[in-house]
């Protein structure tokens, strides 16, 4: 059942001030509607201008992340000083760095045959001229070519991609 009552305006705040005041007008306010009472006002600490600079030029404790990455068949060991670890992530990301997932041991079948971490395909061992290596395919290209991916990204691994 619905009345036709109007709504009340807000209420204000009565405990916040309506403009903030001067500490000549703080001081001269009565103690005895001061938030603090006088003996906790005078216990509260007081830092100097000094005592802020020092702080200020203090040392502060380093944070230091690192990882290993692969990178051209190299292991490279990256680290960021005084990084979170979205920033170091976001750095490395913007670097084209591997990402975590490929870095992970391969998954293999029983009878040990590896699968691609990427598109969780069973790879294929291939031979050619004297070279061997594991690879599946992902389709084929425009012009009828099969793509192949060795399961990691690289200029010899187009199928990565797709």
């Amino acid at each position: 059942m619905a009345t036709d009552r109007p709504i009340p305006p807000p209420r204000r705040n009565v405990s916040a001030p309506a403009r903030p005041i001067s500490t000549a007008e703080a001081q001269a306010e009565p103690p005895a509607t001061r938030t603090f009472p006088p003996s906790e006002e005078q216990d509260l600490p007081l830092i100097t201008d000094a005592e802020r600079r020092a702080a200020a030029q203090a040392p502060r404790p380093q944070i230091t992340l690192s990882t290993t990455i692969e990178h051209r068949g190299r292991l490279i060991t990256v680290q960021g000083i005084d990084l979170t670890a979205d920033q170091f992530c976001d750095l490395l990301d913007r670097r084209g760095y591997a990402a975590p997932e490929q870095a992970r041991q391969w998954q293999t079948l029983p009878d040990g045959t590896p699968i691609c971490p990427k598109h969780h395909a069973p790879m294929r061992l291939r031979e050619k001229q004297g070279d061997s290596w594991y690879s599946h395919s992902v389709g084929e290209d425009a012009l009828g070519k099969h793509i192949y991916c060795k399961g990691y990204h690289g200029k010899d691994s187009p199928g990565y991609e797709v």
